[in-house]
């Protein structure tokens, strides 16, 4: 009777062995060999249930593997976390996490195991890690694992030894907005495989995000430098995008020494700054003054939210002569801030600083009602037959408000200003945007009178198309031109070329900083 329970017991076995649907197998402890398969283990690892029966269970194991086979000799409960490489018929390799049991089979001290794949799931893994640690545009490590780079190096190198660069391209937002978001990302992927051939096989490229890059590199001092040289050179020749040949430059931040990773991104993106404010184009080496400089940039940020309240800007007026007859017919408004610490604090230092934070729209909007104010006043204590004309500055920010041309309208209103009277000057890179909102402001600024001219031709993106695009009233001709007349002697052929382009085109003319005789008389 006893016999009969075992025999059906086994017989129980082999069916529950035979149809389960994960792949198992049974082998002799001692020998290794594999004693039974059920046709799940058949179908998942190709071979046939004969050649099974001849093989041992290392011969399914990756090779790199196959030396721990006395693992297979454990006892019941053991190592069954552990994930092994077992390699199918076809030669793939599988991930597989394995459970075993101790048993007697055919009187043979055996082993049952049961075979979990999770090839697909250690893919998924994969997938995710690298997608955590990756940026998705350019393939390349993102800042998260640039900083773990650098604070291993950091970990294991002497401080002079690790150098970070921190890259910014120059004027991408021109680029991005004038052709496109798509443009602006392929640039971004030619930048990528452009810079990478300027590195060591063991220097790390990553893109931090936007338009920033950043290198890692580990060597001898001086090294982070030779790098940054590389850099620009790399960057020199145009681009040759989908939407047209784009050329582009970068600044860069160099540092080195120890701490930690978070410190040295920092130094080196304080150092790009002092390379961006230096020209562009070029790297700087971190100092610890820049901090300063830095700190000041941040007091400037704040204190900049009260000048106005604390009447701190005022409005100079330069004169706007017609060379014909040497009369004053108009002004430009020109911003200063007269800081209590710092003195009077130039536009080129805090107008950037105004536009990022978006204090511009506010230090604007007051500009513009002084500047209408003194015009007014002006045009009454002077009158003449063509009353005087002021210029004021527009910047992007302001364009992109939606309440803007009702400020202007509401500051000719208040001070009894005539439109064909105010003059609103604004960059080429305005017009470079390709929103409809920048466009229709435009038009409906003209459809109030006032007039629009382009500040500083010839600096930029300059492009026919958008002179013709826009209503421009009058071109201003960059003093970089006006400089090129330098004593007597005839007109500089890049500067006739503006003039005659303007005359071509009906515009207005108006030529910056004339300081010498010479050029007054020539243009």
């Amino acid at each position: 009777e006893a016999e009969i329970c075992l025999a059906e017991s086994e017989a129980n076995f082999r069916q529950l062995f035979a149809q389960n649907p994960q792949p198992m197998w049974v082998y002799d402890r001692q020998t290794l060999f594999f004693l039974e398969v059920n046709q799940a283990a058949v179908d998942h690892y190709g071979y046939q249930r004969s050649e099974f029966l001849t093989m041992t269970v290392p011969e399914v194991w990756e090779p790199a593997d196959r030396e721990n086979a006395d693992i297979l000799r454990h006892r019941q409960g053991e190592d069954h976390a552990r994930t092994w490489s077992h390699v199918v018929r076809d030669g793939r390799t599988i991930f597989v996490e394995l459970a075993s049991h101790d048993l007697e089979f055919t009187g043979r001290d055996a082993v049952l195991v049961a075979v979990k794949d999770i090839t697909d799931q250690r893919a998924l893994e994969a997938q995710l890690t690298y997608q955590a640690f990756h940026d998705p545009l350019t393939g390349l490590p993102n800042r998260a694992l640039f900083r773990e780079r650098v604070e291993y190096a950091l970990a294991g190198r002497m401080p002079d030894g690790v150098h970070v660069l921190f890259i910014d391209l120059d004027r991408f937002k021109t680029v991005n907005d004038s052709l496109g978001h798509g443009s602006g990302d392929q640039l971004l992927e030619a930048v990528a495989c452009r810079l990478s051939p300027t590195l060591r096989g063991d220097d790390t490229l990553a893109r931090l995000g936007g338009d920033e890059f950043a290198v890692l590199t580990v060597g001898v001092a001086g090294s982070g430098e030779s790098v940054a040289r590389r850099i620009l050179e790399a960057l020199r020749d145009p681009f040759i995008l989908s939407g047209g040949d784009v050329s582009v430059s970068a600044s860069i931040g160099v540092a080195c020494g120890s701490g930690t990773a978070e410190n040295l991104l920092r130094d080196a993106d304080v150092a790009m700054y002092g390379a961006k404010s230096a020209g562009r184009n070029r790297y700087e080496v971190f100092d610890p003054a820049m901090h300063s400089a830095d700190h000041n940039r941040l007091r400037l940020e704040s204190d900049l939210v009260h000048a106005i309240e604390r009447h701190q800007l005022r409005v100079l007026y330069q004169p706007v002569v017609e060379l014909r007859t040497d009369a004053v017919v108009g002004f430009e408004a020109l911003l200063r801030w007269e800081h209590p610490e710092f003195g009077t604090i130039s536009p080129l230092d805090f107008i950037p600083i105004a536009e990022e934070t978006g204090t511009i729209v506010a230090v604007g909007r007051w500009v513009l009602d002084q500047a209408c104010a003194q015009a007014r006043q002006w045009q009454m204590a002077h009158p003449r037959p063509e009353p005087l004309t002021m210029a004021v500055n527009v910047s992007a920010r302001q364009l992109q408000e939606s309440l803007f041309v009702d400020e202007v309208q509401s500051a000719l209103d208040r001070h009894v200003l005539s439109p064909r009277t105010l003059t609103l000057e604004i960059t080429e890179s305005v017009l470079l945007d390709q929103s409809t909102a920048v466009g229709e402001r435009l038009v409906e600024l003209k459809r109030t009178g006032v007039r629009l001219a382009i500040d500083d031709f010839g600096t930029g993106y300059s492009s026919l198309s958008y002179l013709r695009q826009f209503p421009i009233d009058i071109l201003k001709i960059d003093r970089t031109f006006t400089n090129l007349i330098e004593g007597p002697g005839p007109v500089p052929p890049l500067l006739e070329g503006l003039v005659f382009l303007g005359r071509q085109l009906g515009l207005d003319l108006v030529a910056e900083g004339i300081e010498m005789v010479e050029q007054r008389d020539q243009l």
